[in-house]
């Protein structure tokens, strides 16, 4: 799940840009703290010679790729990410000042960057307001929506079970299944993400997926939520968390019942790895960051 954040207040300017630095591999097994990071002076910003652009980053992602990368070696060096930013000064007639673009860059204040620098950027309709949508349904999370639902084609009449429901892919995902006539159900993590879902109408049912002493629920009891939101069953299945989720969506499933496999939260920070071998489809998440929904997500922010 992504988290988006807008950059701390730093009193950063173009003669004072500021970057976030990994200062520690964070090793598997261990779980990412503040002391794993810090901010930085970058070199001051001159700008702008012809072809270039000064920008500055709006809002950054912080998402579940970058858990494997801050385990690597070389540190400290500099996170990279998705980024949405606005185009403060600029020399190049394609970007002009006052654009607003996605890129995966570094997560650096102020920055000036030449045009080939600029190839993998998106241009997207948003303004400083709302610029949070541009690393959310515009961004990865929305790609990823996207792509799943690609894979489970999803008919009008079946019934849908999204884990981290509260997350910014579950979300978008309940959404997509909803407008295609789907019964959507959530597990989430607290009483407060349930009525969350539940208020902003996407999910027929919700449940929380802890007991009363803040352990995840068992197999079995995740089963009986499930069952209870559905009695005959689920057709299709969006795991985000793994562990007993996992077994709770293979009792449920129907025949005929499909799983997509976005994530596994419950190991991201373990020592132990779980593998698992499935007989189906991949899909690739470059497309839908652009060319091929890009148009379709950008409708649902124009209101």
């Amino acid at each position: 799940m992504s988290r988006r954040r807008r950059l701390a207040p730093t009193n950063s300017t173009p003669e004072q840009p500021q970057t976030l630095y990994l200062l520690r591999r964070i090793r598997k097994g261990d779980f990412p703290a503040v002391s794993n990071f810090a901010l930085r002076r970058a070199p001051p910003t001159t700008c702008c010679q012809q072809g270039q652009v000064l920008l500055r980053l709006l809002v950054i992602s912080a998402d579940p790729y970058m858990r494997w990368e801050m385990g690597q070696a070389g540190v400290p060096r500099p996170l990279k990410g998705f980024v949405v930013a606005t185009v403060d000064s600029s020399a190049n007639k394609d970007w002009p000042a006052g654009s607003i673009l996605r890129a995966h860059l570094p997560f650096t204040s102020h920055q000036v960057l030449w045009a080939n620098q600029l190839r993998g950027a998106w241009r997207l309709p948003l303004t400083p307001v709302n610029a949070s949508l541009g690393i959310g349904v515009l961004g990865v999370p929305g790609a990823t929506a996207y792509g799943l639902i690609d894979v489970l084609q999803p008919k009008a009449g079946e019934t849908i079970w999204v884990s981290a429901a509260a997350g910014a892919v579950g979300l978008i995902v309940a959404q997509l299944a909803r407008s295609r006539g789907c019964t959507v159900i959530g597990s989430t993590s607290s009483a407060a993400k349930v009525a969350r879902v539940r208020n902003e109408g996407a999910f027929d049912c919700a449940f929380s997926y802890l007991g009363p002493e803040g352990a995840t629920l068992s197999a079995e009891v995740l089963t009986e939520r499930v069952i209870g939101c559905a009695a005959q069953g689920i057709d299709m299945y969006v795991e985000n968390v793994g562990g007993a989720h996992f077994d709770a969506a293979l009792r449920s499933l129907r025949r005929g019942g499909r799983i997509v496999v976005c994530g596994v939260i419950s190991n991201y920070n373990t020592q132990v790895a779980t593998t698992a071998t499935f007989r189906g489809s991949r899909f690739e998440i470059s497309p839908h960051m652009t060319r091929v929904n890009l148009p379709d997500r950008s409708q649902w922010v124009q209101g």
